[in-house]
């Protein structure tokens, strides 16, 4: 794997680079779902490169090596865990994780809530996604009808709902 230097970054890993940092600085874990494998090992060596501690799982592992990472984070070894989404979505829940991260979109709004669902926050016991996506692209279009669906569907669940952006 080629280490990135901060010359060849893109404006996607810089964003995520920005907020994993933040994350960090108030001494918070997060989950970080991708979808694809290799894309879950070139960010934990990115991360790695600046000093967050961070791992990383996917569904090429063997189900040790998987146990390994996953208990690296929850026991706090690490505060960043890269997962790909697939594997991550259904079954594994982390408490443990303050923040989640889609790194990408998927357009699937039945994965978003699964996704969403892994992130039982101890701490605060408020849920936080991100979806980092190259801006005005197919993702980032795909990104805005997803959330807007899942907004709509939590408006109906729960009455009203107010939402902020921000841009770093």
């Amino acid at each position: 794997m080629i280490a990135a230097s901060e010359n060849y970054l893109g404006e996607k890993e810089k964003r995520l680079l920005f907020w994993l940092d933040m994350v960090s600085k108030e001494q918070k874990k997060a989950l970080v779902m991708c979808r694809f494998v290799e894309v879950t090992k070139y960010l934990s060596a990115l991360t790695e490169q600046r000093g967050i501690n961070s791992t990383f799982v996917h569904g090429g592992m063997d189900g040790v090596t998987q146990y390994s990472h996953i208990k690296s984070f929850k026991e706090g070894d690490t505060r960043v865990l890269f997962a790909s989404e697939r594997l991550i979505e259904k079954g594994t829940d982390l408490p443990e994780a303050d923040v989640g991260f889609y790194y990408g979109t998927t357009a699937s709004l039945e994965r978003y809530e699964q996704s969403l669902g892994r992130i039982r926050s101890n701490v605060s016991n408020v849920k936080t996604l991100y979806t980092i996506a190259y801006n005005q692209t197919v993702e980032d279009e795909k990104s805005l009808k997803r959330d807007t669906m899942f907004l709509e569907l939590l408006g109906k669940k729960m009455g009203s709902i107010t939402t902020t952006a921000s841009e770093y």
